[in-house]
């Protein structure tokens, strides 16, 4: 019996730790982005001010960044409206660990995919 908790234990855990990360934005926000230069995307609620804080400082050339703790969003000041400062979100992405995008009732299994419909 103990054996079979045990191995249940572990499907679990492993099932929890693979588990897709996602963010979520309106279509009319990334839409406007583009040529406003500003997106707003929603977090995972693990995602916390001191990761947002410990990645930012590596994409000052390309964005500036907003928290919101309390609504879990992130605000992205693109420095320059170009097509490269879009696609570097992806790396802050990556960093806090967004593996899929939820805008409307679509998800999107890639930046990429999010990237080429909304931000290109």
């Amino acid at each position: 019996m103990k054996k079979i908790v045990l191995v249940l234990a572990v499907m679990i855990s492993a099932f929890a730790a693979s588990a897709q990360k996602m963010a979520s934005a309106s279509a009319e926000t990334l839409t406007k982005g583009k040529s406003s230069g500003v997106y707003v995307f929603t977090l995972p609620a693990e995602v916390t001010t001191e990761k947002v804080e410990e990645l930012k400082k590596y994409y000052d050339h390309y964005f500036t960044t907003a928290f919101d703790q309390g609504k879990h969003e992130v605000k992205f000041t693109l420095t320059e409206n170009e097509p490269l400062n879009r696609r570097v979100i992806s790396r802050f992405m990556a960093g806090v660990e967004v593996k899929e995008y939820k805008v409307g009732d679509k998800t999107y299994a890639s930046f990429d995919a999010l990237f080429d419909q909304y931000m290109k």
